[in-house]
């Protein structure tokens, strides 16, 4: 199982950029996934082969405008920051799992990744549920 604990994501809106008729990532977002690059070396983790479940504690900053941004807004930049680090293809996460953890600091998001089976049983659904609470 990977457990890692992210810095706050940019948002969604600050993510992708639209430009000559393409989406691609921003600067913003190239430099977040740097970031989680380097956390993923300096603690050694080791990418999760086939389908995965995933468990977010997502701590919103005490910043007026980034503590009212959707849930699931930092769901789908987190996972993209993961992609190629945690697992291989976001389109392997079979269970996705979050929750609100309130309102601190800088924010962040907790991470749980773990491998399951292609068709998740409900043992592999009530670990990706009991990960959530492992950090209170």
């Amino acid at each position: 199982m990977i457990r890692v604990f992210l810095p706050w994501p940019p948002s969604a809106n600050a993510y992708w950029r639209v430009g000559n008729n393409r989406v691609y990532v921003s600067k913003k977002a190239k430099e977040y996934k740097a970031t989680v690059q380097s956390i993923f070396l300096v603690e050694k983790l080791r990418m999760i082969k086939g389908p995965v479940s995933m468990g977010l504690v997502i701590t919103f900053p005490k910043d007026k405008r980034t503590a009212t941004r959707d849930l699931d807004n930092c769901i789908k930049v987190t996972t993209d920051s993961l992609e190629g680090l945690a697992f291989e293809n976001d389109n392997l996460i079979r269970i996705i799992m979050a929750r609100k953890n309130g309102i601190d600091g800088k924010g962040g998001v907790e991470v749980f990744v773990r491998g399951c089976s292609d068709s998740p049983t409900r043992e592999e659904i009530h670990l990706a549920h009991t990960d959530l609470w492992i950090s209170q």
